[in-house]
């Protein structure tokens, strides 16, 4: 993802002889005749950005004099009266300030935009100055710093901030640099910055470019080697460990996946089981209601025998129930032919007891006899009752 940001506009206000909001981009060439104010530019840049750290560019006024705030506030003409310095305005304000812009990100149609910049008044050349520090998170242009072409004072350009931003965006001086280089805005590295930029635009060779590098790039002290071989072996270490870490997770996650093919497995099996029972309930229930048909009509086939069955053991009951009855005053003929009688009628009771005997075993052979029959032919025809009916033996 790209993550550069760029300088896109440059506010100068009032700022020596400018009064213009200027539109650049990441290549920028600044040319021009001497005095053309190119290296007021470069000093608008560094005090936007460095603050009290800045350096004025003597190349901006020559060798033996160089540029002050004051002067570029006021606009010092180069020239004298009485000794003194001549400006063109004698008191006044200006707004410097740049805009950054980030890349585009996905999903928004404008870039995000900040402008960060100074409001900077000398109500004499020898006053204290006045100086607001203030950041717009958004494009600014010529009319954010004016009223009808005239510029706003410092109460109202405070008031306008406050009203359309927040207070939270109107700095000191050191918080306003803090502030800039965090991560969160510009990220950079405010010590290093103070130090490289202003020799950087100096605009002055550089008589030992090693001593150069070694105090403006380099770290001021040397790089203990022995930290950084424990570092690059702690490196190594976590490596490694993360590797057999992501081994081990790798091997987890073989594992559940089989795992969880087991449980999808068994919950199948399960399922197929209860379906098996389920089907084998439904054979039975089946099987039973046709068994107790063909036993229903079994008992409708013998109701007759079992009706005659029935009587018979009526009338032994009440022949019984009669003997105890009995009273034994008759003569000894009648009690003898009684007795007779008695006999006779108990040998028909035990002919009627074994012919319902007979009857019970006849019905539970026949029973038996049509299970095996059902049996055989299931087993080797694959025969049912309703097969038997079509075939004509039922």
């Amino acid at each position: 993802m790209n993550r550069l940001i760029s300088l896109t506009r440059i506010i100068a206000i009032n700022w020596y002889g400018f009064r213009q909001v200027i539109d650049v981009d990441n290549t920028i060439l600044l040319s021009g005749v001497t005095g053309g104010g190119k290296s007021a530019l470069l000093d608008l840049v560094q005090r936007v950005l460095l603050g009290e750290k800045w350096r004025p560019n003597r190349a901006a006024a020559g060798a033996k004099q160089g540029r002050t705030e004051v002067s570029y506030v006021l606009c010092d003409t180069n020239e004298k009266e009485d000794a003194e310095p001549h400006y063109t305005r004698r008191n006044g304000a200006c707004y410097i300030a740049l805009e950054f812009t980030w890349p585009l990100e996905k999903g928004k149609t404008e870039p995000r935009r900040e402008t960060w910049g100074w409001r900077i008044q000398y109500d004499s050349p020898t006053s204290v100055a006045s100086r607001v520090h203030f950041l717009i998170p958004e494009r600014a242009d010529w009319t954010t710093f004016t009223t009808d072409n005239e510029l706003l004072s410092e109460d109202e350009f405070k008031r306008l901030i406050r009203l359309d931003y927040g207070s939270e965006y109107l700095f000191s001086q050191r918080e306003y640099l803090a502030e800039m280089a965090t991560p969160h805005h510009l990220w950079f590295d405010e010590d290093r910055m103070g130090k490289t930029m202003p020799k950087a635009i100096a605009f002055e060779p550089e008589d030992d470019i090693e001593a150069f590098i070694r105090e403006f790039i380099l770290e001021a002290a040397p790089i203990d080697v022995k930290d950084v071989r424990k570092s690059v072996l702690a490196y190594r270490e976590t490596q490694a460990r993360l590797a057999k870490q992501e081994n081990e997770a790798d091997y987890l996650r073989r594992i559940r996946a089989f795992h969880t093919a087991f449980e999808a497995q068994s919950r199948s099996a399960d399922v197929f089981a209860h379906v098996r029972l389920e089907l084998e309930c439904v054979r039975l229930r089946e099987v039973l209601a046709r068994d107790e048909t063909k036993l229903k009509s079994l008992d409708d086939r013998h109701l007759d025998d079992n009706l005659k069955y029935t009587a018979k053991t009526e009338e032994v009951t009440r022949l019984q129930t009669a003997l105890k009855e009995f009273v034994l005053d008759a003569a000894e003929a009648e009690l003898e032919a009684k007795c007779s009688e008695k006999r006779r009628k108990l040998i028909d009771r035990n002919r009627i007891v074994e012919a319902q005997q007979s009857v019970r075993q006849r019905l539970r052979s026949l029973a038996q006899h049509w299970r095996q029959w059902l049996e055989r032919g299931r087993g080797r025809w694959g025969w049912g009752p309703a097969r038997s009916r079509r075939a004509g033996y039922w």
